[in-house]
């Protein structure tokens, strides 16, 4: 792409003093110099992939003892790596704790009963 470039060359030197005077002497003895240039084409960035948002729903009754385990000895360090929600039936669980696994609001995977941090973290990292 080609685009014209000019500079402006005053004729005499003014002193800062006299703002106004120097822009009428500007006007006056102004010399303008023009040269077709060649600009570079501007490169586009490309955009850096989103990541995946993944998280983890936990579904639960009011009554199951295993799921208070699952919240107290494995859901504080699985919440330290991703986001865990915590919902008292819904996503068709027949049986608790359910947990699932979401990339994009889209479930992954899904499993039953007492289940240990390793096997979470194994399970989700397997997924990519």
């Amino acid at each position: 792409m080609r685009s014209l470039l000019c500079v402006l060359f005053l004729a005499s030197s003014v002193s800062a003093s006299d703002l106004t005077k120097a822009k009428a002497i500007a006007i006056a003895k102004a010399t303008v110099a023009c040269q077709e240039v060649e600009v570079p084409k501007a490169t586009p960035v490309p955009e850096k992939p989103k990541a995946p948002q993944e998280k983890f729903i936990v579904v639960r009754s009011a009554t199951c003892i295993w799921c208070d385990k699952l919240e107290t000895e494995v859901l504080p360090d699985l919440k330290k790596k991703y986001p865990v929600e915590i919902e008292n039936g819904g996503h068709g669980a027949t049986s608790f704790p359910t947990i699932l696994f979401l990339i994009d609001n889209k479930e992954q995977w899904r499993t039953t009963g007492y289940t240990s941090l390793e096997t979470l973290e194994k399970l989700a990292a397997g997924t990519h």
